[in-house]
């Protein structure tokens, strides 16, 4: 079982920063709503049982 956690935050960081860029480039649209929240991480642990650290 891989840890897919760092990689999926990094990736929707990725593409909020991108968009904003994009935004930001235009200018002459007008911006689109914001993007929902992400959903709550989990419970902060050292680390978890496959070994996989969570504290970023």
């Amino acid at each position: 079982m891989t840890c897919r956690l760092p990689l999926l935050i990094l990736r929707s960081l990725g593409q909020r920063s991108r968009s904003q860029v994009k935004v930001t480039v235009t200018g002459n649209k007008p911006p689109p709503p914001p993007p929902p929240p992400p959903p709550p991480p989990p419970p902060q642990k050292p680390y978890s049982d496959n070994g996989c650290y969570y504290n970023l």
